[in-house]
């Protein structure tokens, strides 16, 4: 499910994933993509306007949950019981970088460093599953991100809100 304006509903379902428009109220907190939930009252939360996603088959799919560290929640990159997969993660997303750049983004996501967030660990990773060519980001059933914004998922109304804004344009021709 996918919670939003009724006017950014049509929209989707118009034109698909527009790019500049992902983010545009806030930076997300797992990086950037259009924001898709598994529970259906989680989606409202950000939108009266839900829409149902279906993927289609063959969609590939990053869990990232994989990730994240059972003790901690946060990808602990230097910690003994680091999750599998980590290393691998943390040195393909390091290698687009260099000289200072790459010093930088380092210090952003190892939680030793002074300038670690988890918000800028958490969007490497996105970014780093968009890179490698994953269709959709799980982080938890709460929070999945389309990153592959070609693909052809279909998008149908839930709520209510939205339901009516759908009837609306499509009888006015807009849809």
């Amino acid at each position: 499910y996918h919670g939003t304006s009724e006017s950014s509903a049509l929209s989707l379902k118009r034109d698909g994933i527009v790019p500049d428009e992902l983010q545009r109220f806030d930076r997300g907190y797992y990086g950037v993509g259009l924001y898709v939930s598994e529970s259906f009252l989680h989606a409202k939360h950000y939108g009266r306007a839900v829409l149902s996603l279906t993927m289609p088959v063959g969609t590939r799919e990053f869990a990232a949950s994989g990730l994240v560290n059972a003790n901690t929640g946060l990808l602990a990159s230097r910690q003994a019981d680091t999750p599998s997969g980590y290393d691998e993660f943390y040195s393909t997303y390091l290698s687009q970088f260099s000289g200072e750049e790459r010093d930088r983004q380092k210090a952003r996501i190892t939680p030793e460093s002074s300038a670690y967030s988890p918000k800028f660990e958490y969007a490497a990773v996105t970014e780093y599953a968009k890179g490698q060519g994953f269709d959709i980001v799980n982080w938890n059933q709460h929070e999945n991100i389309i990153v592959n914004y070609d693909l052809d998922f279909t998008i149908e109304p839930e709520s209510k809100q939205a339901k009516s804004a759908f009837k609306t344009a499509e009888k006015e021709g807009e849809l």
